[in-house]
């Protein structure tokens, strides 16, 4: 993402030519130049500079009544009035006061104040050149006609009148701040720059300054230099929460193109602070939701991004982010069903722009939802798991790695053919990389449930080549030679899997079924009867192994020890009681002469 629309939004509204709303910024700078020419009554004068406004609003008026010709408190009082917000009294005042004493510098610069304050900007600017006619503090009427300038969009202008303002006194911080604010605004960020640390070497504990210096740094793409200014002003002010915010989405730009998941919590870290300090913006929670999922904290991902809902319920990356944070965590049907309603309402939000259209880039929330469909485990949610996975072919030809989730979902389907044709065309792509490891072990689930068991042994054995230490691999390697009547190969694969898991269930089996159709009763014996003792012992379901209870009790009636063998067939009968091998091997122990004694004939 260029860093431009990743902080996109972001900049004060200074920024902008003929934005308006950030002027008492502006002001409250401007007035931090000016010096009193005369002194109205000390009391108001005092209630005045502490920022108690109504109280100096209060004194002045009686002194007016008093005096009511008092230039100079005309001139505060219009002032406070100003800060006050009562622009139009502010107004009526300075006017007058102006009227009275025309070439007085500071009612003048209060005036020209005040008008830039209601927009009157042609006005304002009349009286900020006469101002400068009169050869009097020029630097701070030519900064004034410099805000009057900016406020206009005129930023080359202003820009000169900035400079005006610094050769005729260049230590003034304010100035230099100004002159940044245009050069941020005209996306010279580097002027910027040099500008606000020329503000700071005037004013080094100017938090505001500090901040726009780091802003103008990130959009610059020196993000380093940016980081470093950020950690000052939070230094300098704990509690500057616009710092925190441009902190986090700094830690997540680095994370995200520096490759450094590390940054990820540090952008937790800032991005939690912010909150905690502006709990209002809804963006700054999504930001955190975004950081929240890079660390694997799902629970906090998934509460961050239903408070950014909460706030602003138009924000659908928030509905994602939300899914996403579950579907990584729960994997219960109602978690499934509130997983896919959060995408649905992420699709939903997306499309309520009429303008909107699926892009490459989306491919990950059709993979995403599609295996959430999937994973409920019925046709219909298939049918919409396969529809959104084709729906990624169709933002991405070229992805080949899809066709293993539309082959599964095939397979589920019990459309072994279409199943077989999308693993063919995965295998075509890539058929040596570890990816193919997954292909080639379901292909072989397809390809045995189609009957073309070479075919399926040749699949499992390339599985057993590119991931030797797979022992699922081996186990169904096994069964599919089983299935070929190729023995010794079966046995080759059953033996890998007990050297590196001697307990290993259907290893052992499947040995064991193999020496019992080899007719070798005593050594089959054993094989199984610790694959039973497995069973027993681990606690697995009994009813899972009906085939074990099977091949013992055959082998136990091969070496005529009946009354084993019939206590395994009714076993088998208890779990399938229709299981033809089981009925007839138990029918014909019953129908011997005789009780059947415990080690072998009937009595």
């Amino acid at each position: 993402m260029p860093v431009l629309n990743f902080f996109e939004g972001k900049m004060e509204k200074i920024m902008r030519f003929g934005n308006t709303a950030g002027w008492g910024l502006f002001f409250v700078l401007f007035m931090s130049v000016f010096a009193w020419a005369a002194q109205p009554e000390p009391a108001a004068q005092a209630a005045y500079e502490k920022k108690d406004y109504k109280t100096s609003v209060q004194l002045l008026e009686e002194q007016l009544k008093k005096n009511p010709n008092d230039v100079d408190a005309m001139v505060l009082l219009g002032s406070a009035y100003r800060q006050l917000g009562e622009l139009a009294k502010s107004e009526e005042l300075l006017k007058k006061a102006v009227g009275q004493k025309g070439k007085d510098p500071q009612a003048l610069l209060e005036y020209g104040q005040t008008l830039l304050a209601l927009k009157k900007f042609k006005e304002a600017e009349e009286v900020f050149q006469k101002g400068i006619s009169t050869n009097k503090r020029t630097d701070e009427f030519y900064n004034g006609l410099g805000l009057v300038q900016f406020g206009q969009g005129l930023g080359n202008k202003a820009e000169l009148s900035f400079r005006q303002a610094i050769q005729k006194n260049p230590n003034v911080a304010a100035y230099h701040k100004n002159l940044g604010d245009v050069n941020m605004a005209s996306q010279i960020y580097t002027i910027a720059a040099n500008s606000y640390k020329a503000a700071l070497k005037l004013d080094s504990s100017n938090v505001e300054v500090r901040h726009l210096l780091a802003r103008a740094y990130i959009l610059n793409k020196s993000y380093n230099e940016a980081v470093t200014e950020l950690q000052r002003v939070l230094k300098l002010d704990p509690g500057y929460a616009k710092a925190y915010q441009d902190l986090g989405k700094l830690y997540i730009f680095s994370a995200k193109n520096a490759g450094d998941s590390s940054q990820y919590q540090k952008a937790v870290e800032a991005l939690s602070k912010y909150t905690q300090l502006d709990p209002k913006n809804a963006e700054a929670f999504l930001d955190l939701a975004r950081a929240q999922i890079a660390v694997k904290n799902a629970e906090g991902a998934r509460a961050a991004a239903r408070q950014a809902l909460a706030i602003d319920s138009t924000l659908c990356d928030a509905y994602f982010i939300a899914g996403q944070a579950l579907q990584d965590t729960q994997k219960d049907s109602a978690s499934l069903l509130a997983v896919l309603e959060d995408y649905n309402r992420y699709a939903a939000c997306l499309s309520r722009n009429p303008e909107f259209k699926w892009s490459p880039k989306d491919y990950e929330f059709f993979i995403r939802r599609g295996r959430a469909h999937r994973a409920l485990s019925d046709s219909a949610h298939y049918a919409l798991a396969l529809a959104d996975f084709n729906k990624v072919l169709e933002l991405l030809p070229n992805n080949t790695a899809i066709l293993l989730d539309i082959g599964l979902t095939h397979y589920y389907l019990k459309n072994y053919p279409a199943a077989d044709s999308a693993f063919s065309k995965r295998l075509a792509a890539d058929s040596t990389s570890a990816a193919a490891v997954n292909v080639y072990f379901y292909h072989g689930f397809v390809l045995s449930q189609l009957g073309r068991f070479p075919e399926a042994a040749h699949a499992f054995e390339r599985v057993t080549v590119l991931k030797p230490d797979f022992l699922g691999g081996w186990i169904q390697l096994g069964e599919a030679c089983i299935r070929l009547k190729d023995y010794p190969k079966a046995m080759g694969a059953y033996n890998q899997v007990l050297a590196k898991d001697s307990n290993h269930v259907d290893a052992l089996k499947f040995v064991g079924f193999i020496y019992l159709n080899e007719q070798k009763h005593s050594q089959a014996l054993p094989y199984l009867e610790r694959a039973w003792k497995q069973v027993t012992g681990k606690g697995l379901k009994v009813c899972e192994q009906v085939d074990l209870l099977t091949y013992l009790a055959q082998t136990h009636m091969a070496s005529k020890s009946n009354s084993r063998a019939k206590e395994y067939f009714q076993r088998c009968l208890d779990c399938e009681p229709n299981n033809k091998t089981c009925r007839e091997g138990l029918d014909y122990l019953k129908g011997l002469k005789g009780e059947l004694s415990s080690d072998g004939d009937g009595g």
